[in-house]
């Protein structure tokens, strides 16, 4: 629930679509046999059960694939507010980097 009100959606949407989220990109470069198959059979053909979203979230424990993503992220969002610097400050210019703080912080 603390998750959902962070994110500003339900936890487990994206599973629940089958949607290939970088977090599960990153569970899936260093998955198991048994773990890709556990992929397959709910991201790609959406046979999915109780206790799956679970599962899935257990896996990408493992592989802390959240930390990982996050670091991409914060480091992506990092550059991209460097590259702003090279233009005149504006609102437009302060309302992109007030959007990608937000972007990264809204895990924290």
């Amino acid at each position: 629930k603390g998750q959902t009100k962070s994110l500003g959606k339900n936890v487990g949407d994206d599973f629940k679509e089958g949607k290939l989220t970088l977090p599960v990109i990153i569970a899936l470069e260093r998955a198991l046999p048994y773990e890709r198959d556990f992929w397959k059979r709910t991201m790609v053909d959406l046979d999915q059960s109780d206790g799956d979203l679970d599962y899935a979230q257990n896996i990408l424990k493992s592989h802390q694939s959240l930390e990982i993503a996050t670091t991409l992220a914060q480091e992506q969002i990092r550059k991209a507010r460097e590259f702003l610097m090279i233009f005149p400050k504006n609102v437009i210019i302060d309302l992109v980097d007030k959007t990608a703080l937000y972007a990264v912080s809204r895990h924290k």
